[in-house]
């Protein structure tokens, strides 16, 4: 890209503010004036071309530098934060769990906190705004009431649109409209950022899969956070898997988890009905702390009458982990389990031993897949034996075998052993 600056001060100031903003994204940018006059009309007027612009020399005044800075000169700092080992000042922070379990009936009750402060921690005492960017919920039916029945100064929620030539009421793009988020968060002094969901207002041209992708989404909403001082929050779902790693249970990439600086995770206890949150990345934070909760319904006065919405009501902390919720019944384990129950009953009724066609028939018999059941067959403490005589194979009970014929470790296409004729002597 080659800049063609007005040959005057606003011209040059103009020029190196261009010079900026492309020069990250192009594969290389040149600064040049006109040859003759002011600017480029003026220099193509006087019959030169293109390629007649003279250069100008930056003098190191534009482009990448490398910036070193002094350990000595950093000025260390103490971890503020927003709600005790959870959620960090000047950070951002997500917040996942399976759909339906409530999460943004908890980022109301937080941010309904931060507005009367009444939160525990930094901002306690001190009430301040939160701006709530929403996408899957209505306004005016769900977002709004749920905050006022949380108990929220309304005066002090911000909902922000993005007007353009054919709305005024656009959702927020991001990182399109980074730039002017951060304006409002400046102007209106906003502690508390939610994006629910976080992936509503990511472009459309990043994908939530590619780890790239969300870093280029996440990364410029972290460096926000950090300048303003403010929270940016984000609330994620997880996908249909069970396991204890929360970062790889969330939809998409797993850059979601690894920018944040905290996660906190929500997981329902079946046997109360609460739920359990837990911060399963705490970067940040001395220890794993757990908090129970439960949803509860009450009435909100509106425009047009009463109506019932979910409020959060926290019961404390506790020492369940949400991971051990989320990691959920291992239906492979326990299909295993019924596997080699049935191959070694079997075995053990024939005296420890059956010619193998004769187990898989029986196992086809329990609705059992061949394939399973071989797999399964080590785990159930069970070899595979090739009969001295009839040369048929034959599966046995290795703590039966053990006081019966010998086995010896003559490995057949299926890493098992050959059985031999009992002899005095070893083979």
């Amino acid at each position: 890209m080659v800049i063609v600056a007005d040959d005057d001060e606003p011209g040059r100031r103009h020029a190196m503010q261009v010079h900026e903003l492309v020069e990250p994204i192009a594969a290389g940018v040149a600064m040049v004036v006109a040859r003759v006059g002011k600017d480029a009309a003026d220099h193509i007027a006087a019959g030169h071309g293109l390629d007649e612009f003279e250069p100008v020399d930056l003098g190191g005044k534009a482009g990448r530098r490398l910036k070193i800075t002094r350990g000595s000169d950093v000025k260390m700092q103490r971890v503020r934060w927003v709600m005790e080992d959870w959620i960090p000042a000047g950070s951002l922070t997500l917040l996942a769990g399976r759909e339906g379990l409530g999460k943004s009936t908890l980022a109301a009750q937080i941010c309904a906190q931060i507005t009367t402060g009444s939160l525990e921690g930094e901002l306690h005492g001190i009430p301040r705004n939160v701006l709530y960017i929403h996408s899957e919920d209505s306004r005016e039916f769900t977002v709004a009431p749920r905050l006022k029945a949380a108990g929220a100064d309304m005066d002090r929620v911000l909902f922000v649109d993005v007007e353009t030539a054919q709305t005024d009421s656009g959702t927020v793009i991001l990182p399109l409209d980074l730039g002017s988020l951060e304006k409002a968060i400046v102007q209106h002094q906003v502690a508390f950022v939610v994006l629910d969901a976080a992936t509503s207002s990511m472009s459309s041209e990043l994908s939530g899969k590619d780890d790239r992708a969300v870093r280029s989404y996440l990364e410029p909403l972290a460096h926000l956070a950090a300048r303003q001082g403010c929270v940016v929050f984000g609330l994620c779902h997880f996908g249909k898997r069970d396991g204890t790693d929360t970062g790889k249970l969330i939809l998409g990439s797993i850059a979601w988890s690894q920018v944040a600086r905290s996660v906190l995770s929500v997981a329902r206890d079946d046997d109360s009905g609460n739920l359990i949150v837990t911060n399963t990345k705490a970067n940040l934070a001395p220890r794993t702390r757990s908090m129970e909760t439960t949803i509860v319904s009450t009435s909100v006065e509106t425009e047009d009458g009463p109506t019932e919405v979910g409020v959060l009501r926290w019961l404390g902390e506790t020492t369940r982990d949400a991971r051990e919720l989320l990691s959920g019944a291992d239906e492979e384990t326990e299909e295993r389990d019924e596997i080699t129950m049935v191959i070694r009953d079997y075995l053990i009724e024939c005296g420890g031993s059956a010619p193998a066609a004769e187990v898989l028939k029986v196992t086809r018999a329990a609705g059992l897949s061949d394939n399973a059941v071989k797999k399964a067959r080590k785990r159930a403490g069970v070899r595979t034996c090739k009969d001295g005589f009839s040369r048929g194979w034959v599966w046995t009970i290795e703590t039966i075998a053990a006081r019966g014929g010998s086995l010896v470790p003559a490995e057949d296409a299926e890493g098992s052993f050959t059985r031999v004729q009992e002899s005095s002597t070893p083979s």
